[in-house]
């Protein structure tokens, strides 16, 4: 059986005990032979081997976690720049093509658009690159207040500086919230 002793120094000892009842020849019970082996340094490596694996579990699980929202952010990236970038190239495919015969103020909004969707790129390229800074600990952020509602007006005009599309922000008055500026260091 194991058991736990308190020795004279006041600390515990983990024992494992075995007794075994020896008898004579005839049988007969004669004595009691006690063997108490210290274990305390073994369970003690047991229990720090169980808690290292928990740990490692923990981390394997945060891991894998960690990397299914990398294949998310990847994917959802790949949308994010493929978009300005699909635009760009129809837009001068279909100027090439008609380049002849196409009026010069439609080459012109042509042009504006594949300039647009250039700086929507940068922009994301931008973007993508201070996460990664403030990944690595190059740059902090300073977040301040922001009026979410003005963002995102100053953001749809920014994308539809032309007027293309038709597109109307509703939204409260004093919608706040906490941002870091463009030039967060």
């Amino acid at each position: 059986m194991d058991k736990r002793y308190r020795h004279a120094e006041g600390r515990d000892v983990e024992a494992s005990v075995t007794t075994a009842l020896l008898r004579d020849e005839h049988g007969e019970a004669q004595h009691f032979a006690t063997q108490i082996i210290d274990v305390t340094e073994r369970r003690a490596l047991e229990r720090a081997r169980q808690a290292n694996e928990a740990e490692l579990a923990d981390r394997a699980e945060r891991l894998q976690q960690a990397n299914t929202q990398m294949v998310d952010f990847l994917a959802m990236l790949s949308h994010d720049v493929r978009q300005p970038l699909t635009g760009m190239v129809s837009a001068s495919e279909m100027l090439l093509d008609d380049w002849a015969s196409t009026d010069d103020d439609v080459k012109h909004r042509y042009v504006q658009r594949i300039n647009a969707s250039g700086h929507r790129a940068d922009a994301i390229v931008t973007g993508i690159l201070t996460l990664a800074q403030l990944d690595a600990g190059a740059v902090t952020a300073r977040p301040v207040r922001v009026d979410v509602s003005q963002a995102v007006r100053q953001a749809v005009v920014a994308l539809n500086h032309e007027g293309d599309y038709p597109i109307t922000v509703s939204a409260p008055d004093e919608a706040t919230g906490f941002a870091a500026p463009p030039t967060c260091n």
